[in-house]
């Protein structure tokens, strides 16, 4: 009795998921192909629209010839020259001496007095203290100042965006702010001011800057 009642229940359950399963799979198969109807891909071809082309007219020949006949004009007419300042020439005269006991240096040099590595951002030529210091170039003077580290220095303004300064100077300076300087005039004599380079043999320490920036002096002075 038991077995045909389990045989019984087995049947039943079996039923069930069969009916549920094809109900299901007929479900399945109706909506996919209600899905594929509305999403077809349609593969004909389109007719692609050619552009207008537009043909030049009568008026923008016109304008064209008036154009070519005002540039002969201009070209027949004489050319004023650009006004142009005085520029600075590509070779400077030494300021004091032609001996360079240190060079410029970008990169970390040995001092001597301060006994450690630093950048040498001019040129040290070998004079004697007294020795007269001249101006490279005709120029204005911009500062006349002490440093602590440099002494006594005069800078001088030659262009634009192009000076030269003259440092390690003894304490009287023969020129002020504002003075209107000529190359090769005495602008300062070799002193023993600049505390950063007091061990080094007698010399001026001589740098230019150009646009705000210093540059090795042998670009303009060789």
């Amino acid at each position: 009795m038991k077995n045909a009642r389990a045989l019984l229940i087995a049947t039943i359950v079996i039923s069930v998921f069969l009916l549920s399963f094809l109900i299901g799979r007929a479900t399945a198969l109706r909506s996919k192909e209600e899905n594929s109807s509305e999403n077809k891909i349609y593969m004909g071809t389109v007719t692609i629209p050619k552009k207008e082309e537009k043909e030049e007219t009568a008026p923008a020949a016109a304008g064209a010839k008036v154009l070519e006949e005002n540039k002969e004009e201009e070209t027949a007419k004489p050319q004023k020259k650009p006004e142009t300042k005085e520029s600075v020439p590509s070779r400077l005269p030494f300021p004091c001496g032609q001996t360079v006991l240190k060079g410029y240096s970008e990169t970390a040099v040995y001092s001597e007095t301060m006994g450690d590595w630093r950048a040498h951002t001019g040129i040290d030529y070998a004079a004697e203290k007294g020795s007269e210091v001249q101006s490279v170039w005709d120029g204005t003077v911009t500062r006349v100042y002490k440093d602590k580290l440099w002494g006594s220095c005069v800078e001088i303004t030659h262009s634009e965006d192009l000076k030269s300064v003259y440092k390690n100077l003894a304490s009287k300076i023969p020129v002020k702010k504002g003075d209107k300087v000529k190359k090769g005039e005495t602008v300062g004599k070799v002193g023993k001011s600049a505390a950063v380079e007091s061990r080094e043999t007698s010399h001026l320490h001589f740098e230019i800057w150009q646009g705000g920036v210093a540059i090795n002096p042998e670009s303009y002075v060789y």
